[in-house]
């Protein structure tokens, strides 16, 4: 077969792949390869995996400093055993209103409702004690978020150098706001099947995230409404790009009081299997005031002072006196190299 043709003929043995094609004058032109296989993945070395893990290690430990300084402020303002009082004194007073007006009740009555007090909406009765139940429970967490708040921001402008301004109390903004999650939440409750369900919970949380900056927004800032919903969500957007783990503190905290939070139930659980009566009043009652509520509420005040430390920095531009910079740096990701004073709105 000639060199320089370019056909085949039955019979002849493919060419290799990677064959020169040439031109009627002889000379190649170009050449046909394999394609490049892709590259394989990087293994990191254990050099990397151990710097990687000290690294998200440090992370965690500036939010457990965090943490720290923030109970500390929150013990030494008395923002703490306000926040506790006022939870107390809020559960006792809708435990009484509730049995206002009504007659004896029932064995089956009152362990729906020692249940119901024990946090579980389903067995508050009919589906408006149900609304009114997530409603009161929503406001109540507001109403701590804001008492931390408040007090919280007086404390940090008495002992830093720099000043936010007053703070502001906004209780119709923040009770309009707890009033739209306890709706949301009371509405995933009463669709636990199918995507609505799914639906509800994943909007109950998110209005609730969004609640828990917008009340120390609107104490810093004191904007209306829609305004400081707005100005929250650009608090947010400003930390998104810090380290997930810069929460973990909180998280983990919140985890362990909320345990000892469920204890009550529990202990309601326990006594209804071994027994037809069902556990002693007074146990319940007990457990509730000494554990639960208090419990409950330390969870509420510590993420309150979390956030309210947040938005105080990014206010003022500098960082609260007691509190150390290198564990709120890690909090507020980028923004913490252009801190500057926001005086924006007034």
């Amino acid at each position: 077969m000639d060199p320089c043709s370019t056909g085949s003929t039955d019979g002849d043995s493919q060419e290799p792949a990677d064959r020169l094609v040439a031109t009627s004058s002889g000379r190649p032109l170009t050449q046909v390869k394999h394609p490049t296989p892709p590259p394989r993945p990087h293994k990191p070395s254990r050099e990397e995996v151990g710097e990687f893990a000290h690294k998200k290690l440090g992370v965690i430990h500036r939010s457990v400093l965090i943490v720290t300084d923030v109970v500390r402020s929150l013990r030494s303002s008395g923002a703490l055993w306000k926040a506790v009082v006022f939870g107390i004194l809020a559960r006792l007073s809708v435990a009484l209103l509730s049995r206002l007006g009504r007659p004896q009740p029932t064995t089956a009555e009152m362990k729906a409702f020692r249940r119901c007090m024990a946090g579980s909406a389903q067995a508050c009765g009919s589906r408006w004690e149900q609304l009114g139940f997530e409603l009161i429970k929503a406001t109540t967490t507001a109403g701590t978020q804001l008492l931390v708040a408040v007090v919280l921001v007086r404390f940090l402008n008495a002992r830093s150098a720099e000043n936010s301004g007053r703070a502001a109390l906004r209780p119709i903004d923040a009770l309009v706001g707890a009033l739209i999650v306890g709706t949301t939440q009371y509405w995933a409750n009463r669709n636990q099947d199918g995507l609505r369900w799914v639906i509800g919970l994943a909007l109950a949380f998110v209005l609730a995230y969004l609640l828990s900056y917008l009340i120390p927004t609107l104490v810093l800032h004191n904007l209306a409404l829609p305004r400081a919903t707005l100005r929250a969500i650009s608090v947010i957007r400003t930390t998104w790009d810090a380290d997930l783990l810069s929460w973990s503190a909180i998280w983990i905290t919140s985890g362990v009081l909320s345990l000892l939070a469920t204890l009550p139930s529990k202990t309601l659980d326990w006594f209804s299997s071994a027994s037809t009566t069902g556990p002693p009043p007074r146990l319940l009652l007990i457990l509730n005031l000494v554990l639960a509520v208090p419990a409950e509420v330390v969870a509420e005040a510590v993420s309150a002072g979390f956030v309210t430390v947040i938005i105080w920095t990014l206010r003022t531009g500098s960082y609260p006196e007691g509190f150390r910079a290198e564990a709120l740096d890690v909090v507020l990701g980028s923004a913490a190299t252009s801190i500057g004073p926001d005086t924006s709105e007034t």
